[in-house]
């Protein structure tokens, strides 16, 4: 129960925010303006509206989880509001572990928003509901849930600027690594090879999260994919959520 009353207090306040807001309405009106771009361009329509609507679901989603969980975890830091929380009889898992599970809340409702308008959006143009996208959402949840976990641990240990761009990094890497190993593994060699390996199975593999371009081209996600995706975002989400609580029972809240 104390766990939940953290959550629910974290989710308020970070659905009240102006940074919430300024997102929703600059992704809803991306794709809604995605005819109007896709009208610009040779080709088939209805693939660039996917494609622009897709890659806003996940650019809104990547940038709410780790801008959202930097500014909070400062505010309360800069306004000594975390003080109050651990006064009370909670434990700093506790405090650590309501604050995660309000903020994937706070990118579950947005994403399944706007998962529902993007779906309520292209009925029309597909002849039907595209049910597809709903398997999409779920894996971007956990791609969400990642980052915010990671958001979470370098709060404990840095400011926000530095905070922000480490996540940021993660959520570059996590694309980047698989195809330098994937395309250009045979160019390193010997303890650069190791290194890179190393940051393979260390730093999070989004690719098995992100299916835009088969869903684009195919409008489905294999079923085998999605619950290999599914597995890896749980456990990888817990794991780096367990090493955010053990950081964040030995960090100074007041630095």
């Amino acid at each position: 129960m104390r766990v939940t009353a953290v959550a629910v207090s974290t989710f308020r306040e970070a659905v009240r925010s102006r940074l919430f807001l300024l997102l929703g309405l600059f992704a809803g009106g991306l794709i809604l303006f995605s005819k109007v771009m896709a009208m610009l361009v040779v080709g088939n329509n209805a693939k660039v509206v996917k494609d622009v609507g897709l890659a806003t679901m996940e650019i809104f989603i990547s940038l709410l989880t780790v801008l959202s969980t930097v500014t909070l975890f400062f505010k309360e830091r800069d306004r000594k509001t975390i003080l109050n929380v651990l006064s009370k009889p909670l434990s700093r898992e506790e405090v650590l572990v309501g604050k995660f599970l309000g903020l994937v809340f706070t990118t579950g409702v947005a994403l399944f928003s706007l998962t529902l308008l993007f779906s309520l959006y292209l009925w029309p143009q597909e002849g039907g509901y595209p049910f597809y996208l709903w398997p999409h959402a779920l894996l971007l949840f956990f791609q969400g849930a990642i980052l915010t976990a990671w958001a979470l641990l370098f709060s404990a240990l840095s400011t926000p600027i530095l905070s922000s761009l480490f996540t940021l990094g993660i959520y570059l890497s996590g694309y980047l690594t698989g195809t330098l190993l994937t395309h250009y593994g045979a160019i390193f060699k010997g303890s650069s090879r190791i290194a890179l390996q190393a940051l393979y199975f260390l730093l999070p593999n989004f690719s098995l999260l992100n299916w835009k371009n088969q869903i684009v081209y195919t409008s489905s996600i294999p079923t085998g994919e999605l619950l290999n995706g599914l597995f890896y975002g749980i456990n990888y989400t817990l794991a780096i959520l367990v090493l955010a609580v053990i950081l964040y029972r030995e960090r100074d809240l007041l630095l």
